[in-house]
């Protein structure tokens, strides 16, 4: 079911980030994967990895990674938002990670928002280009005190940002819903109160914990699947898209003891406006295992076989990681 061998590369997350692209806007998406642990009173993975415990420092090693390749994607061509699920629990770490991306000359001019959860554990982080946009805060305030009864209560941040050149605004919602609950009642709620606030232009993206586009599990929620038309339209203005394959999961059998590994469909977009879903298989799955730099779990080299034809993929060459990033 699952390989490790030592020219088989390791992952930074068991999510593949992606792009959202569209007409002058560039968003970007990625469930980094917080601290790997098995939960011994539930029995469950919280990782694709069937890893049971990833240390502080082989945690810290890997955010530091994520920080290296983010700032390395975004040398060549700034990304106007930044979407992360899965961030670091803890205020140190997260204020670290933010810290240790923005410093960056790729990332001059960047804010970052946060949102946290701490009864859930669920943790997002946004950042934008300040040099773009500006926030919209009495908007975002309004989007933000949205009474919500499913799945996305207490699992969203949205930002509305303004367009400094042409005045457009746009909501961009970092979204990790909740796994066991439907969220279509949630998304028209907020669709409704985004058009009382005459913003047309709408994007929910992220890890929406369900396959977004059709039935391609028989363990989680089908309610947007199923809400689509033939187009893939939900409601009047929603188009929906999702990246194939661009996850997975362990299992567990308490039976036997036995884990194993399943591929899903996690991670798409919801939105108002025609976007252009781009994987970015390489940033997840840089050259030489990370070995090099600072060592990170050796559970990360067991990857779902065909997962991203990392085979084929052209994997770059990972930046070098300075022992002074994360107080390393």
């Amino acid at each position: 079911m699952f390989r490790r061998t030592l020219s088989a590369p390791k992952l930074l997350s068991d999510h593949m980030p992606f792009l959202a692209e569209s007409d002058g806007m560039c968003v970007m998406s990625w469930n980094i994967l917080c601290q790997m642990k098995f939960n011994s009173i539930w029995e469950y993975f919280n990782n694709g990895f069937t890893c049971r415990d990833e240390s502080d420092e082989e945690y810290r090693h890997r955010l530091s990674h994520i920080a290296a390749q983010l700032s390395a994607i975004n040398e060549d061509d700034r990304r106007s938002v930044i979407c992360l699920q899965e961030c670091p629990e803890t205020p140190e770490l997260r204020e670290q990670l933010i810290a240790d991306i923005t410093k960056q000359p790729a990332f001059s001019g960047y804010r970052a928002r946060l949102f946290n959860n701490t009864e859930d554990e669920y943790y997002l982080i946004t950042m934008y280009d300040g040099n773009m946009y500006h926030e919209d805060e009495a908007r975002t305030n309004q989007i933000q005190a949205v009474v919500l009864k499913q799945g996305l209560v207490g699992r969203i941040l949205p930002l509305v940002l303004v367009n400094r050149v042409s005045g457009d605004m746009t909501v961009v919602i970092n979204v990790h819903a909740n796994f066991s609950q439907a969220i279509t009642q949630d998304i028209i709620c907020l669709e409704k109160q985004i058009k009382c606030l005459g913003i047309t232009n709408i994007l929910l993206i992220g890890d929406f914990n369900r396959d977004l586009v059709s039935q391609s599990d028989d363990y989680s929620q089908h309610d947007v699947s199923l809400a689509l038309d033939a187009s893939r339209l939900f409601g009047d203005t929603l188009q929906v898209q999702a990246s194939n394959s661009a996850s997975f999961c362990s299992t567990y059998d308490r039976t036997t003891s036995s884990c194993g590994q399943r591929l899903e469909t996690r991670d798409g977009v919801m939105s108002s406006f025609e976007v252009k879903l781009v994987p970015m298989y390489a940033m997840n799955a840089p050259k030489n295992a990370l070995s090099f730099a600072h060592p990170v779990s050796k559970a990360l080299s067991f990857i779902p076989e065909r997962f991203c034809n990392l085979e084929v993929a052209e994997l770059p060459d990972i930046i070098d990681v300075s022992a002074s990033t994360l107080n390393l």
